[in-house]
């Protein structure tokens, strides 16, 4: 009997240079929680991430930065890979910051979700499948002529919307704007982070 379950997510189609991109220009900012002391402005290449991140270049040609639409993708993105764990130790967050992100400029992001899936050739495995898989997906749109500046997957950890933008050429149009340590008391007001500390 053949099994049902679905089989690996497929790579890009091969016609996949000449599909209509669902673009999404958006002009709003990110976040981002990332070490104290070192830039928000990571983009996986130096030094090399380690290990890659699902949407990193296949052969790293070029820079992702991994942001968050809201404070909670932030976290949940930084912390929550590992899954079933529901606390966090403040010995962690002393040493993180969560920084907002602008750009000079509205970003250009092919819609990966929802009803974009199916223009792409792609379902929502993509976000669960093997990194190599997606890495390649990633590649194929940055190789378009149009030039979009990334993608906003959703989380794997989370159903709330996180933003991705890969492109080596926007770094000189980004911002960023530090806050405090997490672990500061005006940062932890914040109620996701106030109930998971200990």
């Amino acid at each position: 009997m053949a099994s049902s379950l679905p089989g690996p997510h497929p790579l890009p189609p091969v016609d996949f240079a000449n599909r209509s991109l669902p673009i999404l220009d958006l002009e709003q900012g990110w976040l981002r929680i990332h070490v104290a002391g070192k830039s928000a402005l990571y983009w996986g290449n130096n030094p090399p991430r380690f290990p890659p991140g699902r949407w990193d270049a296949p052969d790293g040609s070029y820079g992702v930065l991994y942001v968050g639409s809201d404070p909670f993708a932030a976290f949940i993105e930084t912390f929550g890979h590992n899954t079933g764990i529901r606390a966090i130790q403040t010995a962690d967050l002393v040493t993180r910051q969560l920084s907002r992100i602008t750009t000079r400029r509205p970003v250009r992001l092919v819609g990966v979700t929802g009803p974009h899936l199916a223009k792409l050739g792609a379902d929502a495995r993509l976000f669960s499948a093997d990194y190599g898989i997606a890495q390649q997906w990633s590649r194929a749109i940055r190789q378009r002529p149009s030039a979009p500046d990334g993608i906003p997957p959703c989380s794997l950890h989370s159903s709330t919307p996180t933003g991705l933008v890969s492109s080596d050429s926007g770094r000189p149009w980004f911002r960023r704007h530090l806050t405090p340590s997490l672990s500061q008391p005006r940062v932890r007001r914040v109620p996701f982070i106030r109930l998971i500390c200990i």
